[in-house]
């Protein structure tokens, strides 16, 4: 059998029309929009994390499902003809997210995808820091200072002890707040930490040292004058310890800036002690003054306090020069 060139280009254009007419396979006909990107990092610890897709597809938008980190969200999810998003109700940790998604269009086409995205938080705090020399004591107070983003709700918590301590923005950007040694209070190396809230976001900076707290032990906080400083003839002491308790003051003049502490029974300390009570708060305060002023003239004062039960306080010393 032969064809003619013409019945023969006639045959091949058949053919051709006939290859145009099988389907080749289902082609994709609902391209998805992810988000966060696959692969990117977001500085968020709550993303959005959304699927979207064209069109209006009741049978999608009705069989879409979402998985984050293995456990299906879908019941939490904010759903709409043409997407579906979530977004976590808590902070979630730092690190990679895996995402998968499943739906079945109105054309019986399945539809699946897997991603992944890391979350790195951008912490909004510059620095913490805390004003303690040294172990902590009874009514002594601690003070911490934040540098962090302005227009934020600062707080700070001593870990193991106390926490929601508020700060104030003294200054853009810069926080401060305080916190008093209760007796009865005790923690050692406890860890200073800074909270900063912005919206739903806590970023959270440990200061470089920690703290040593001893309020279970009784003892007398000076308050003024400050340790080592030069005062006066006539000056007023105040310090704070155990409300009611009855307040010891023994004064001792001497022309050595190394000279011993005295005490109650020191026979070097001619004045002997000087009485005083604490008020309801513990607050105490003693008048002190020497007639005549000598070259390099130093005092070194002890204080002690005895509670109710007759308890006494560890002895608080304190020099000063005139």
């Amino acid at each position: 059998m032969s064809f003619t060139g013409s019945a023969s280009r006639r045959l091949l254009l058949w053919a051709a029309w006939l290859v145009l007419l099988v389907p080749t396979g289902p082609a994709r006909a609902t391209p998805l929009t992810l988000q966060p990107l696959p692969g990117g990092t977001v500085p968020e610890r709550r993303p959005v994390i959304s699927v979207s897709y064209l069109g209006d597809d009741r049978a999608l938008a009705q069989s879409a499902r979402l998985w984050v980190n293995g456990r299906e969200v879908t019941a939490g999810c904010l759903r709409a003809p043409n997407f579906l998003s979530y977004q976590a109700p808590v902070p979630m940790p730092e690190g990679e997210v895996q995402v998968r998604f499943t739906a079945r269009t109105s054309n019986a086409e399945s539809l699946e995808e897997a991603w992944t995205f890391r979350i790195q938080a951008r912490n909004r705090i510059q620095t913490v820091r805390h004003d303690a020399t040294g172990e902590l004591g009874q009514y002594d107070d601690l003070m911490v200072e934040m540098e962090a983003e302005p227009g934020g709700e600062a707080f700070f918590e001593i870990e193991g002890l106390r926490e929601d301590l508020p700060m104030q923005e003294v200054s853009p950007g810069l926080y401060r707040g305080t916190c008093g040694v209760l007796p009865g209070d005790y923690r050692l190396q406890a860890s200073v930490i800074g909270h900063l809230r912005t919206g739903s976001e806590v970023s959270s900076m440990s200061a470089a040292t920690p703290v040593s707290i001893f309020g279970h032990l009784f003892r007398v906080r000076i308050l003024e004058p400050a340790n080592g400083s030069q005062v006066p003839l006539n000056f007023v002491l105040r310090g704070r310890t155990k409300p009611f308790s009855r307040i010891s003051v023994t004064p001792k003049i001497g022309f050595d800036e190394g000279m011993s502490a005295p005490t109650r029974d020191d026979p070097s300390s001619e004045t002997g002690s000087i009485p005083a009570e604490a008020d309801a708060e513990g607050f105490f305060t003693v008048r002190y003054g020497f007639p005549v002023r000598l070259p390099n003239m130093h005092l070194a004062i002890t204080v002690v306090a005895t509670d109710h039960e007759g308890n006494r306080s560890i002895p608080a010393t304190l020099r000063l020069r005139f």
